[in-house]
Order: C-alpha cells, then structure tokens, then sequence
C-alpha cells in the first residue's frame, strides 16, 4: 500500500514537472516571438532610414525623385528607368511588409500605416502609371493588389500625393522670402 501511496505521489510530481516544463516553454516561445516582433520593426525602420539617407546624400536621386513628381513627361528613358526602380523597391518593401502581416509578424494596425503609404507613392500622375503597368505582375498575391488599389481609392480627394505635397510645399517655400 505504501509502495503504491508513494508510486501515486511520483505520478503526480511528475505531471507537476512536465506541466511546469510545458509553461517554461511557451513562456519562451512567446518571449522569442516578441523578440522577432522587434526585430522585424528595426530592420523596416533601419531601411527606411537607409532609403532617406541615400535620397537626401544624393542630389541626382532628389532631381530624379523631384522630376518624376512634377515634369514626368520630360524624363529621358534613364530617368524613367530610375524613376522606376525607386518605385518598384516601394512596391517591393511593401509586399515585404504584406507577408510579415499575413504571416502574423506584422499587426493589422502596422499593415494598414505601412499601405498609407501606397497613396503617397503611387498617387500622382507617374506612380498611377507605374501602377497600373506593373499591377498585374503582383497577380499571385490578389489580396496584395487589392489593398493597395482600395488604398488608392480610398484615398483619392483626401490625402495628398508627393507629387500634390511637394508642389503646396514648395509654394510656401517660396513665400518665406516675401
């Protein structure tokens, strides 16, 4: 009876044990997730500051920027090459960001701030071509295409592009001197 007693006292430590092993577990699981979390936030952030840092040290990659924005039909084919790769590493990072959401890396709310920027980016009058040439490349991911497109309705009368900031923007620039 006592060997039993003690036999049914090991089962129940061992249970103890095991369940207390299992909560250790996913508190690690749930610690490393959030490191990831963060991790993920940096890395956009880093790259977007990359991506500033190269715009604003680069005066033939402002001009560029400046031109597609307001003269596009004045580019020569470089220019527009340019002017298209600028744009195809904005679709591609926000892409980048759409997986993270889908994958659960990235919250509902930091999608949405990150497909803002879609309005900005392919608001105007060069980023509506842009977009609506290379749409259909992004066709195996429909739900992708889609948010950015209900972004840009969405958004149309509202916000403002680049193309629509920069203009009022520099308007007031050259108010400052009168």
């Amino acid at each position: 009876m006592e060997m039993e007693r003690l036999n049914a006292w090991m089962t129940v430590a061992g249970n103890i044990a095991v369940l207390l092993g299992l909560v250790a577990v996913a508190v690690e699981i749930n610690t490393n997730t959030n490191a990831l979390h963060v991790q993920i936030e940096e890395n956009s952030f880093a790259m977007q500051q990359e991506r500033a840092s190269a715009v604003a040290g680069n005066t033939d990659l402002q001009a560029l920027y400046v031109k597609s924005l307001l003269n596009p039909s004045e580019m020569n084919p470089s220019e527009v090459w340019g002017a298209v790769a600028i744009l195809g590493l904005q679709v591609t990072s926000l892409n980048r960001s759409y997986l993270l959401y889908k994958d659960g890396m990235l919250s509902e709310a930091q999608w949405k701030d990150l497909l803002l920027g879609a309005s900005f980016q392919f608001g105007g009058s060069f980023g509506q071509l842009y977009w609506s040439e290379v749409r259909d490349d992004w066709a195996a991911f429909p739900d992708f295409v889609a948010a950015i497109d209900n972004e840009l309705a969405k958004s149309r009368g509202k916000g403002l592009s680049n193309e629509e900031w920069l203009r009022r923007f520099f308007e007031k620039v050259t108010d400052l001197d009168q």
